[in-house]
């Protein structure tokens, strides 16, 4: 995208000139004057820090970065004060030129400039004996967030918009996470229910179960009852998560394949049930009839039960007086869905919804999703934009090799990133 898609317009241009008044660029030929100051900035100053750097780009700062652990260090002058912004791996640096002081404990070799690429050390300066310093330092902040801020409402909203519209968008792997809470409440299932192996934490499990439930630590005489009901929030809490973790990843799994945001739109997509987000990304086949069919059921079974306070979906949970008595709204297709029994079915119910996940979990990984799950269970982001997109498909195109190549690289080059190897 043309940089010129960043200019303020002239009503903008007008609130930047005010708000940025003590902001000019470096003086060519001027070098800094005695040691740089380091000064933490609170991460709450610049959430987005990016609308910092179009601020200060705009009245003339000069990019020195990348450095060694740091990304991008914006240098000019405020106030007539030499005085850099630096992203480095430790958080966000202000450095300030100052004369040197006796309270630091680094040696003259690690007193270099914002520009040398030494900016990234841990340590920073105490300003509290120092106040015009800390005037200036807090001056600097102050009005470069207001600067971000029309950045933020004037220039960057329009763009966001547009930017969205034409999918030029990269969504956060969370796939790890939502995968972390599946299996975390499918581990506490199955250690209430035989202590996966271990009699010892079956036994503490039911204990714990005691104590969460009468909250006195004393054995129950309903405690079998209880232990099958605990389950049963398991299997709830496990469901819910998987079913979160494979919208995720069918979401992720777009622009590997023939998606484009003009027929559409990501939002839309990100809203759609998991049912849409599945028919978009997987094509019907009698390969993936069967395990559509298993969610669904699943679905059903172990997570729309707690949907719409409890009662489920449509008339799932209705009981109609009958000259035969009171009877399921669904008959017999509908029994199971009435939770109201004495002892709860938890045990044979996660075991069926194990089996239906396992075999999802192969069907995708094995199945028309087997390169996108290797690079989603890489952890790496996910770009769609156009560019990215050709990418992929080229590169599945080309086979299974290929594409492993294409993943082990960017793993390197992500985790780089994530170091500020620059």
């Amino acid at each position: 995208m043309d940089a010129s898609a960043l200019e303020p317009d002239e009503a903008a241009k007008l609130k930047l000139r005010h708000i940025l008044r003590d902001f000019a660029p470096s003086e060519s030929g001027r070098g800094w004057v005695g040691r740089s100051i380091r000064v933490p900035v609170h991460s709450e100053s610049f959430a987005v820090p990016q609308l910092a750097i179009a601020a200060l780009k705009w009245v003339g700062f000069n990019d020195s970065g990348p450095h060694d652990k740091t990304a991008w260090c914006m240098e000019g002058r405020y106030r007539d004060t030499h005085i850099a912004l630096a992203s480095t791996k430790f958080g966000l640096r202000v450095f300030v030129e100052g004369p040197a002081h006796g309270d630091s404990t680094r040696g003259a070799a690690e007193l270099d400039d914002a520009a040398s690429g030494a900016v990234a050390f841990t340590g920073t300066d105490d300003l509290e004996d120092k106040p015009e310093l800390r005037s200036l330092v807090d001056g600097f902040i102050s009005q470069l967030m207001a600067g971000a801020k029309v950045f933020d409402r004037h220039v960057m909203s329009p763009l966001v918009d547009a930017q969205v519209t034409s999918g030029d968008v990269t969504l956060m792997n969370q796939s790890a996470r939502l995968r972390g809470a599946y299996d975390y409440f499918r581990w506490q299932a199955q250690a209430f229910l035989d202590g996966h192996g271990d009699e010892g934490l079956r036994r503490a499990m039911t204990e714990m179960g005691e104590r969460a439930a009468s909250q006195t630590g004393q054995p129950w005489f309903f405690t079998p009852f209880l232990t099958r009901t605990q389950m049963q929030y398991c299997l709830t809490a496990m469901a819910t998560a998987y079913f979160s973790w494979l919208e995720h990843v069918l979401v992720l799994s777009l622009p590997f394949g023939s998606w484009e945001p003009e027929q559409d739109d990501i939002i839309k997509v990100i809203s759609s049930t998991w049912t849409e987000k599945w028919a978009l990304v997987i094509p019907a086949s009698n390969t993936s009839e069967r395990p559509l069919a298993a969610l669904k059921e699943a679905a059903e079974e172990f997570r729309h039960l707690n949907v719409h306070g409890g009662f489920g979906k449509g008339n799932r949970s209705l009981l109609v007086h009958t000259p035969m008595g009171v009877l399921p709204a669904r008959l017999t297709s509908g029994a199971r869905a009435i939770k109201a029994s004495v002892v709860p079915e938890a045990p044979i119910s996660f075991v069926d919804a194990c089996e239906i996940f396992d075999a999802t979990d192969t069907f995708l990984r094995n199945g028309p999703l087997s390169l996108q799950m290797r690079w989603i269970e890489s952890g790496l982001q996910v770009a769609f934009d156009a560019e990215t997109r050709r990418s992929f498909r080229d590169t599945i195109a080309q086979g299974p090799d290929a594409f492993e190549v294409l993943v082990a690289t960017a793993v390197e080059l992500e985790d780089r990133m994530m170091n500020f190897d620059y």
